[in-house]
């Protein structure tokens, strides 16, 4: 062991790791505890990572990387398409549209559905122009 307490502290986790992989904060705080060691919960994690018991995102993965990556492809650039299905959308959104000649096949029949209203609306308030003027 060394003489640093921290990476004493770090050591004698991983110790403990190596022979209980099931140890637990509070058996390896006890233990450290008795040695006069400082152990915090992120030694302990950091033990069971370099004992390879938990999984580890790989370094260089996090929010920098991503913004790096952003500023590396330039401004205005779309970012990379992803391989794949679409992602799945929301509870109550519609699917999206196949096709842009679909697309625009139903804003045409909406606007000649509503103009359909429209003249239904317009007929049936002329009805009741001339009830009131009766």
């Amino acid at each position: 062991m060394t003489t640093d307490k921290g990476a004493a502290s770090l050591e004698l986790a991983r110790e403990m790791l190596r022979k209980n992989k099931n140890a637990t904060y509070a058996e390896v705080r006890e233990k450290a505890e008795s040695k006069g060691l400082p152990i915090y919960p992120i030694m302990y994690g950091r033990a069971k990572a370099l004992e390879g018991l938990v999984k580890v995102a790989r370094r260089g993965s996090g929010k920098q990387a991503k913004a790096k990556a952003m500023a590396k492809r330039g401004p205005g650039r779309p970012p990379k398409a992803k391989v794949g299905r679409p992602p799945k959308r929301g509870p109550g959104r519609p699917r999206k549209q196949a096709n842009v000649a679909d697309a625009l096949g139903s804003v045409v029949a909406a606007i000649k559905d509503n103009a359909q209203a429209t003249e239904r609306y317009r007929r049936a308030l002329e009805r009741m122009a001339d009830l009131i003027r009766e």
